[in-house]
């Protein structure tokens, strides 16, 4: 049981080498006064983040991940190691969504902002004793708050002609508001900061009849300044189980590597690409 002022708090990477995605993990407690007077400034147990000169910087170290094998070291040792690295993500003027709150009956809240649509990633990451090189990569953060037990979400981010998208709806528990009635967002940023933004959009998912997973997402949107359509084809999907999270759900969270095609209109400007992009989804059981 938790000492009073205590909360849960964990870290997570995730990486697909080629041979398949591991996850690695690390969690504890953390105090919570420390956490608010520290914000946005955090460390979970060896992990580190802090926001310097508008560059979010990340200092990783987890242990290693379950069945992982070791690496042979030059006196033949096996080692089995886990992930090491500093990474940095710069933090573009104007290339955020500002925080959105939803509320609910007897106090129920949620929010969700991003602090980073698509900013430049530089560093570098040592996975089981491999080091990688993350210099001109491009990254992105967003971050929630609030009441968040019994709740699931649909979402995406993409990036291409300059521009990045994210869509989402959250879905609260019926005795906090009627998920039917909870509006989804499509927010389009530039170079100069948002550009459209539309509440009026339909999110329909397929599944692969076989695995039951997500296979498909189409998100429409037809507002004034934004009338778009984001066809995401899946690649590859990661499963959580959420009922050990503390989410308070049975259901199974989904992160999904996909392929997006975006085409239709932005203000003035025609849209038509097709580049990777991430989402996620939930799935009953």
């Amino acid at each position: 049981m938790r000492g009073e002022g205590r909360r849960a708090a964990g870290v997570r990477f995730q990486v697909d080498d080629g041979s398949g995605i591991r996850s690695y993990a690390e969690s504890t407690d953390v105090d919570a006064a420390e956490v608010l007077a520290g914000a946005p400034d955090l460390t979970i147990g060896r992990t580190q983040v802090r926001l310097v000169d508008g560059r979010y910087l990340i200092s990783l170290d987890l242990p290693p991940a379950d069945g992982v094998p070791g690496t042979q070291t030059a006196a033949g040792v096996s080692q089995v190691t886990g992930v090491r690295g500093e990474i940095a993500l710069e933090v573009g003027r104007g290339r955020s969504l500002p925080p959105l709150t939803i509320r609910g009956a007897r106090g129920w809240t949620s929010g969700y902002t991003v602090p980073v649509m698509s900013g430049a990633l530089s560093g570098h990451i040592t996975v089981g004793g491999t080091a990688l090189s993350l210099d001109g990569g491009s990254g992105y953060h967003d971050h929630n708050w609030g009441h968040w037990t019994g709740v699931s979400w649909q979402w995406g981010q993409v990036h291409g002609q300059d521009l990045s998208f994210v869509y989402g709806r959250v879905y609260p528990p019926a005795d906090a508001a009627d998920p039917r009635r909870v509006p989804g967002f499509l927010m389009v940023i530039g170079a100069d900061g948002p550009i459209g933004y539309a509440t009026r959009l339909s999110i329909e998912e397929d599944d692969d009849q076989e695995t039951g997973e997500p296979r498909r997402v189409v998100v429409e949107s037809r507002g004034y300044s934004v009338a778009l359509r984001l066809e995401v084809d899946v690649e590859e999907a990661a499963m959580t189980r959420m009922d050990w999270v503390g989410f308070g759900t049975e259901l199974d969270f989904y992160q999904l590597r996909a392929r997006f095609h975006v085409v239709g209109r932005v203000g003035d400007r025609t849209i038509d690409f097709t580049v990777p992009g991430s989402a996620e989804t939930f799935r009953g059981r």
